[in-house]
């Protein structure tokens, strides 16, 4: 029970979410600033007639967060984003083939809460 208690507090005090139920989830832990910004990944992709299409995250089978959290490799290494492509064409056989794949973050400011601006920030781009 005491070792339980002790890596609770340690957690609580350095943990980080992947330390979870010992650390913090910082998804309820955590609120935005009231005059900041809100970021939220979407997946665009382009098929080969030219069409923009959005793609959701489940069409490659992992959801929004898990790829968030990979945002920093694949700034590093944007041949990574190849791997998703393959993913959803895999998982979508009768899907369109595409032309390019895009990873942006559509990027909300907020004053008093209120949204007053939109911008997009593309992540990394895949191209056939």
């Amino acid at each position: 029970m005491l070792a339980v208690l002790i890596a609770l507090l340690l957690g609580t005090w350095r943990g980080q979410d992947d330390h979870f139920p010992f650390g913090p989830f910082r998804m309820y832990s955590t609120t935005n600033d009231p005059s900041g910004r809100i970021t939220k990944i979407n997946f665009v992709g382009i098929t080969e007639e030219g069409r923009e299409i959005t793609i959701r995250s489940g069409r490659f089978g992992m959801r929004p967060a898990e790829v968030d959290g990979q945002i920093p490799r694949i700034r590093q290494s944007p041949a990574l984003v190849a791997h998703l492509v393959e993913a959803y064409e895999r998982f979508n056989p009768d899907a369109p083939r595409l032309r390019e794949f895009h990873i942006v973050y559509g990027i909300h400011r907020l004053i008093d809460r209120v949204p007053v601006a939109y911008e997009e920030q593309v992540i990394a781009r895949w191209q056939r």
